[in-house]
């Protein structure tokens, strides 16, 4: 009689063992993402609903490189820009294990993109989606112009579409083709078509070539004088025109040609985009894509692997992502393409996307015409606003001060605080 409690209280306690064991299972189920963008989360909920097994919760991060560095608690999955700089991919694993069991395959990439995503030549990030700058103009502007300017424009076929189509009266122009110094955007842009080569290396936090990016700031200054008289000129018909949207100067007859990039182009609302066009832009036969790749990516420190394995393995299949996009158009999502950009998956592009976007029909570049930035720092973006685009702006203004942009960004690490 007296051994039947014994029993009772060892019985209650594998009870319990068994209880806090399911507790601790069903959390292992659970995985959490970090994001910077709006669309994973409509990802994450199509996930949480096609299988049971795992469930996937969502946590906003505007800036999910800096906070993989600043945070000790790091999430299952991560998807953000710059995650490709050499100190986040230290935090970061291998995903060679997902190519090795074929749950994702390498020939559904564009080649160049997923090597960007290598180090050490381990596979350590998975490239979503990319950016592509374009120039816009009216449909059927070009026409008469012939075939070669079919598919993109270089920065010298744009300057002489410009002049040819500029105008001017005794006040000024009454039409302007298009000015490099319009939007900032593209005044960097030039400088990375003309080689700049902005990049991060092992040896010091930031590098590029100082002679292309002097020689790109000359070309830029050189366009404005002789297309478009000068500077001063410009600016009176900028006071005069450039209140308006691009496109509605573009529809107003004012300009030709308006920057801008495949994200925001599709972002206008597509009664006023009908009447538009665009090309993109290329250097010497080759289409650069914007620097704000978004990747996604598994931090070594995090606690459920087999679930942010199995969210990626369902991502990065084609037939999710076409699903996806069919999903974003029922729901009447206003998002552009996969994640806010093109696809990692060529097939994506190729066949789905003009689907749902008509004006891609035979504007979607071949792989080989594509070439992809080199890697930045994780800060790229303090350092791009802070210190790189207001020298570009200084030296292609009327008052340039000469000085280096190795100045400037060593008066701005003075000023960064200890890390």
């Amino acid at each position: 009689m007296r051994i039947q409690p014994r029993w009772n209280l060892a019985f209650i306690i594998l009870f319990i063992i068994l209880i806090l064991s399911n507790c601790q299972i069903f959390n292992n189920d659970t995985a959490v993402v970090w994001t910077s963008r709006p669309e994973i989360a409509a990802y994450v909920e199509t996930f949480n609903s096609v299988q049971g097994k795992y469930r996937i919760e969502l946590k906003f991060k505007p800036y999910p490189a800096e906070a993989l560095l600043q945070e000790k608690t790091h999430p299952d999955v991560v998807f953000g820009e710059r995650l490709s700089s050499i100190k986040v991919l230290s935090v970061l694993q291998s995903l060679d294990h997902l190519f090795k069991e074929e749950q994702i395959k390498r020939e559904f990439f564009y080649p160049g993109l997923l090597k960007q995503g290598e180090s050490e030549e381990n596979q350590i990030l998975l490239p979503v989606s990319f950016n592509l700058p374009v120039i816009m103009f009216e449909k059927g502007a070009l026409e008469n112009e012939g075939n070669e300017y079919m598919f993109m424009l270089s920065l010298d076929e744009i300057k002489e579409l410009s002049r040819s189509f500029n105008q001017e009266n005794d006040n000024g122009f009454v039409k302007l083709g298009f000015s490099p110094r319009w939007e900032e955007e593209f005044l960097y842009f030039a400088t990375v078509l003309l080689g700049a080569e902005y990049r991060e290396t092992s040896q010091v936090l930031f590098a590029w070539n100082d002679q292309k990016l002097r020689e790109a700031i000359d070309f830029i200054n050189k366009w404005v004088e002789s297309v478009n008289g000068n500077i001063q000129k410009e600016t009176v018909f900028n006071e005069k025109y450039l209140h308006a949207p691009g496109y509605k100067l573009i529809n107003d007859g004012k300009i030709l040609f308006y920057f801008n990039d495949v994200r925001s182009y599709f972002s206008i609302p597509e009664g006023k985009r009908d009447s538009l066009d665009f090309r993109w832009i290329a250097s010497e036969g080759k289409i650069i894509a914007s620097e704000e790749i978004f990747y996604a990516g598994i931090p070594k420190r995090a606690g459920n692997k087999k679930a942010a394995y199995a969210f990626l393995s369902w991502f990065f299949s084609p037939l999710t992502q076409g699903e996806l996009l069919q999903t974003a158009r029922l729901k009447r999502m206003r998002s552009f393409g996969i994640a806010g950009g093109l696809s990692s998956l060529p097939i994506i592009n190729e066949r789905e996307l003009p689907r749902y976007y008509p004006s891609l029909t035979g504007h979607i570049p071949p792989m080989e015409f594509l070439t992809f930035p080199e890697r930045l720092p994780y800060n790229w973006a303090d350092l791009k606003e802070e210190v790189i685009l207001p020298w570009i702006l200084r030296e292609t203004s009327a008052n340039p001060s000469g000085s280096g942009l190795d100045e400037s960004i060593n008066s701005w690490l003075m000023q960064q605080p200890l890390r």
